[in-house]
């Protein structure tokens, strides 16, 4: 339950993530960052929805299974956890190229 809540809370958090970068400015120039390219922005970001939502169900359903099969879940938590964690960092890295 946790990780779905925190895997929401990123979601929301990664709309935000064009802020985290100076202003785009009026002309595209090599310096502009990438994340003012909309359709770049757009990818990334669906491209990031798309891999929290696989994280999070494809972990549900390994808990689930581990469950029925009465064997350890703990492993498949911390496992969708740390994907999470690394998807998030892959993703402020592309936002911030």
């Amino acid at each position: 339950m946790l990780q779905l809540l925190g895997t929401l809370v990123l979601g929301l958090v990664s709309i935000f993530a064009v802020f985290a970068t100076d202003s785009c400015g009026s002309n595209a120039s090599s310096t502009v960052p990438a994340v003012c390219d909309s359709d770049y922005f757009g990818s990334v970001l669906i491209g990031y929805w798309i891999a929290l939502l696989v994280l999070v169900i494809a972990t549900l359903v390994a808990m689930v299974v581990a469950t029925a099969r009465a064997t350890i879940v703990w492993p498949w938590t911390v496992g969708g956890i740390v994907l999470t964690v690394v998807a998030t960092i892959v993703f402020f890295v592309l936002m911030g190229r």
